[in-house]
């Protein structure tokens, strides 16, 4: 018994679904058979995977500062960066924010600070004491030794003194310039404004702030007495 093929009327291919359908066919196939043709007969080989490589296809348009680590607020006994409050001296280097003990007019560390001159262990330079009346006093190279084990060395050091500015002692300024560093030092208030403009302007700064009061990194409490405390709109209370 022959098999019943079935047929098409051509008056179906003739209409207007014929018509609109076929074209549309046409455009799809005749590439599909072109590229046909060139098909290769030898093995297939299957490449090996390589390193995989992404890339950002939407730029945004405003330039994102270097850092998002920027000051939000000085008050008298630490620091807000970002969104993390911070009590006592800090440092903030290479988007890191780190606790800071170092003494503070000569108290508020482990660091001893001995009468008179001392030898630096690192190999016989002379460290003045400096001013008792100074932040700065007692302090040697080691208090800055952070920035000699970091990956990449800041363009400058932004350096807090405190409620006012101090000088930095010259042994402490060689020592860190040393270390390929511009040093700028200011109030802390002042200093915490400029690091957050160094950053935005694309510069590589690192901030290293003492509060506005002495206050202990390891405590958080505040290392001097007052008769009346000071007024300052900006506390941290």
């Amino acid at each position: 018994m022959a098999s019943t093929i079935p047929r098409f009327s051509r008056t179906a291919f003739n209409g207007s679904f014929g018509r609109l359908l076929l074209p549309r066919l046409t455009r799809g196939i005749v590439p599909t058979l072109g590229a046909s043709r060139h098909i290769s007969t030898s093995p297939e080989v299957i490449p090996r995977p390589g390193r995989l490589e992404t890339c950002n296809i939407f730029p945004s348009s405003s330039a994102e500062p270097a850092s998002s680590k920027l000051f939000t607020a000085v008050g008298n006994t630490g620091f807000t960066i970002g969104d993390m409050r911070m009590q006592g001296p800090v440092v903030v280097v290479n988007d890191a924010i780190l606790m800071w003990d170092v003494p503070q007019f000569g108290v508020g560390s482990e660091q001893v600070v001995s009468q008179g001159a001392n030898e630096d262990a690192s190999g016989g330079t002379i460290v003045e004491k400096g001013d008792p009346a100074s932040p700065f006093y007692g302090w040697d190279t080691d208090c800055f030794k952070i920035f000699e084990v970091v990956e990449n060395v800041p363009d400058i050091l932004v350096i807090g003194t405190g409620a006012q500015t101090y000088p930095l002692p010259p042994h402490l300024k060689t020592y860190l310039h040393k270390l390929g560093m511009q040093v700028e030092v200011l109030a802390s208030r002042q200093a915490g404004s400029t690091y957050n403009i160094l950053v935005q302007e694309g510069r590589r700064p690192a901030a290293a702030l003492l509060p506005v009061i002495p206050t202990s990194a390891r405590t958080g409490e505040v290392l001097v007495k007052f008769k009346q405390p000071p007024r300052n709109q900006d506390d941290d209370e």
